[in-house]
């Protein structure tokens, strides 16, 4: 809306895959005190009366996710 393109190498690798277990909207990115984490979007935008703080550490899923690939990878020398 301001005119400029937007920055794709910004978009998280997780996009459009985070759901509120709750709600079922869209986790956004956002700040926890000084962490970083994906939060309920309903949240984020409208307040604990819609929904709870559901927040996943950023660094948290990567890893999660990182340590999942090289489990599979290791499944499969070649």
């Amino acid at each position: 809306r301001n005119g400029r393109s937007p920055d794709f190498s910004s978009v998280s690798a997780f996009a459009g895959f985070l759901k509120c277990a709750d709600c079922g909207a869209s986790l956004s990115s956002g700040h926890w005190g000084k962490q970083s984490v994906f939060l309920c979007g309903t949240y984020k935008r409208f307040g604990r009366s819609y929904c709870s703080p559901h927040l996943v550490p950023k660094q948290l899923l990567y890893d999660f996710v990182l340590d999942d690939i090289n489990q599979f990878l290791q499944s499969y020398p070649d």
